[in-house]
């Protein structure tokens, strides 16, 4: 039988080890991330540690045009680009932008009705998600808020830029 040759010998352990050693250092592959995961939030010079109701109108305005318009465009776009194909401090303020107010809750704004936020998730999925786990978890980081929490009734929630059905219901009218 003839005897193999010894450089093929020599090259073959080499090898093996070889393969052995990429593969236990290149580990497993990262897990995918969930669709509904927003990438990581850039971070901005913010104009002070203090709360946002700290802080002046400027500050406001400067910040939301350097850093929470041009961090959110990309995902109005991604949900759908033919409506967000640009976006403005307009669609999300509404007239607040002509008076200069830039008002929230924006009046404008698709009315949600408390106890029935969740039903969303059932008739319109698809906005359910995408203002669930999207936005209101990357508005919320960008304003250093946390997000809203039932357990302390408090934190950024839908109704910081929308109205509240019930509220303009109990409204009596002009």
């Amino acid at each position: 039988m003839p005897r193999p040759h010894r450089s093929l010998a020599l090259a073959w352990p080499v090898f093996a080890f070889a393969t052995v050693a990429v593969a236990s250092c290149a580990g497993a592959p990262p897990p995918a991330p969930r669709a509904s995961t927003p990438a990581a939030i850039p971070t901005f010079a913010r104009p002070h540690d203090l709360a946002w109701a700290t802080w002046t109108h400027e500050q406001k305005l400067a910040y939301m045009k350097e850093a929470v318009l041009p961090t959110e465009a990309p995902l109005f776009r991604e949900y759908d680009p033919k409506r967000f194909a640009e976006l403005t401090c307009r669609s999300c303020h509404g007239a607040g932008v002509d008076d200069g107010t830039y008002a929230m809750p924006n009046p404008a704004l698709p009315k949600v009705t408390p106890g029935k936020i969740y039903d969303m998730e059932k008739t319109n999925p698809r906005v359910f998600r995408f203002m669930q786990d999207v936005l209101v978890p990357r508005t919320a980081a960008l304003l250093g808020m946390p997000e809203w929490s039932h357990k302390t009734m408090s934190g950024f929630g839908c109704f910081n830029c929308h109205p509240n059905a019930l509220k303009d219901a109990a409204k009596p009218a002009p």
